[in-house]
């Protein structure tokens, strides 16, 4: 209602004194000469504005309830303007005032573009400034409004969520905060590897270039540039970053640092490719940091005669066979005190014999064990296994004292520990340690996939997909019945991770394990090579190929 006073006074003559004495108002009188009492000429109340008339032709102030001018208007003539504007009065009739009539303003449009990104998780495109979606006009007269706003359509989104709309410089801040939470949270060293994944694009972040390109510090040319300018570690960091980081590692652990410890790459982590550069070997950098130093590394030195190589080779051929088999891993062969790493000895073997050290052991009838498939063997005790994968998990069982077919079961039917099912599906390890149960999938057949089994996404090979489905459906009658379980990719098979399933088996522990991706493994090289060990001449060089210059 747009009366500028809730009180007037009127003028009382016979035909108005009635009505207000009707409606309880006080009216003066005096005695006439002949003694009657009579409403003198000229007299005046004071009333409510509301209990004027309909049809009174009486003045009074009124305020336009778009654009706020006042002005003296009559009673009558103000309700037939508020009947014909639904309520409202409504002084001009120009494209401003018609837009407020029906309700179209520069707020509530916002309004409604707050309610549809609630509700959606996103902004309207173009066509869906609609009726339907909670707009009352149309996507060119929003435009409109935003300009008669001195603003943007774009500028507003922004205000809103900046993720989520075109990358606007105005909002740099805002972006890099949230870049470099994402950066962290999500252990990314290489800037260029990260905006290309899906999930990188779902957040609405511009992509890397955006922000190297309008950075305000304008010597900020790459990637390692950019993140420098952050704050953050780079993929080539220094020798003291490196120091200060295994350090807080050292504090962290209640052990000394393993080999292991450097597997894999990701935001803040040193890499046994970054001790070997800066150190030339994990002891000599223990040594020098002050570190405990657990066993004399093989590592440290290489084969110095084809003599030495040959009682080697001997020597890994006697282990291999005193077990019954004859394939023998990398991880094996890395982790034994008396040998040296499997990359001394493929130069050796390249040295001496001019082959690789596989063909050389293929000699002995001995199979340097490939990338989890082709590998079929039996222990004494009768345990079968089918894969690499299965080897590794099963042999450290074994070395710390479990006991096949008592403290650990392999193949048990999902029937007899989930009551409603019914199905032959297995779970391939069931562990008995403490008074708890610890449910294991090796998961050896997605060993590239395992992004795409966390983020639910088809995998076009049909062997695999049905693998994928089959592996879902196993991890939701686990997580529905509140069981121990744990979902191990190759990534995932190190002794770090061994030692804190048995030990440690936490929500927090299975959480850390299912974030680590290591997708950018090269897994043909791995397979011409032999066993998974997150070497650094394991990962694909993600970087983009410079053109060649004709």
């Amino acid at each position: 209602m747009a009366i500028v006073n809730e009180y007037t006074e009127v003028r009382l003559d016979n035909s108005t004194t009635s009505y207000y004495e009707s409606l309880g108002y006080k009216i003066p009188r005096s005695k006439d000469k002949d003694g009657r009492l009579r409403v003198p000429r000229g007299t005046t109340i004071k009333i409510k504005i509301s209990d004027l008339l309909p049809s009174s032709n009486q003045y009074i102030d009124v305020e336009c309830d778009c654009c706020h001018k006042k002005r003296k208007l009559q009673y009558h003539k103000y309700n037939q303007n508020i009947q014909r504007n639904h309520g409202l009065y409504i002084c001009d009739h120009d494209t401003k005032h018609k837009d407020f009539k029906n309700g179209i303003s520069f707020e509530s449009v916002i309004n409604s573009i707050k309610s549809f990104y609630s509700n959606n998780d996103r902004f309207p495109k173009y066509n869906e400034y609609t009726t339907e979606n909670g707009f009352n006009c149309s996507y060119s007269k929003i435009i409109s409004l935003c300009k008669q706003n001195d603003t943007t359509l774009q500028d507003e989104l922004s205000k809103i969520d900046c993720t989520k709309s075109i990358a606007n410089e105005k909002y740099y801040e805002q972006y890099i905060e949230k870049f470099k939470k994402y950066i962290i949270n999500h252990d990314s060293i290489d800037l260029y590897s990260l905006s290309r994944t899906q999930e990188y694009k779902n957040t609405g972040l511009p992509n890397i270039r955006w922000f190297i390109n309008h950075c305000p510090d304008k010597t900020v040319k790459s990637n390692d540039d950019l993140k420098r300018w952050m704050g953050l570690y780079t993929r080539v960091m220094t020798k003291e970053e490196c120091k200060d980081i295994i350090l807080n590692m050292s504090k962290c652990y209640d052990r000394p640092l393993m080999y292991d410890d450097f597997r894999g790459s990701g935001y803040g982590k040193v890499t046994i490719g970054q001790i070997n550069k800066y150190w030339g070997s994990l002891n000599k950098m223990k040594k020098d940091l002050g570190l405990e130093i657990n066993i004399e590394s093989m590592i440290d030195r290489q084969v110095s005669s084809k003599e030495e190589l040959d009682n080697m080779i001997l020597d890994i051929c006697n282990f291999v066979k005193s077990e019954n088999r004859n394939f023998i891993t990398t991880r094996e062969i890395n982790e034994h005190p008396e040998w040296v790493n499997i990359t001394s000895l493929h130069k050796s073997c390249k040295k001496f014999y001019g082959v690789k050290l596989q063909d050389l052991l293929l000699r002995y009838d001995i199979t340097l064990g490939k990338q989890g498939v082709g590998i079929t063997f039996n222990f004494d005790d009768g345990e079968h296994i089918t894969s690499q994968f299965e080897y590794m998990f099963s042999k450290y069982l074994r070395d710390n004292g479990f006991v096949y077919n008592k403290d650990y079961k392999r193949d048990v039917k999902y029937s007899t520990f989930i009551s409603e099912y019914t199905g032959n599906m297995n779970c391939d390890y069931v562990i008995e340690i403490n008074n708890k149960i610890i449910y294991i999938e090796i998961a050896g057949i997605l060993a590239e996939y395992k992004t795409w089994f966390y983020d639910n996404k088809q995998i076009n090979k049909n062997s695999k997909e049905n693998y994928r489905l089959k592996l879902q459906t196993k991890e939701e009658m686990l997580k529905s019945h509140n069981l121990i379980y744990f979902i191990l990719f190759p990534c995932d098979l190190t002794k770090s991770n061994f030692e804190q399933i048995l030990n440690d088996s936490s929500l927090e522990l299975k959480k850390e394990i299912e974030k680590f991706n290591q997708n950018n493994i090269d897994w043909v090289k791995i397979r011409e090579v032999g066993e998974l060990d997150y070497s650094k001449s394991f990962l694909r060089d993600t970087r983009p190929k410079k053109k060649e210059v004709a």
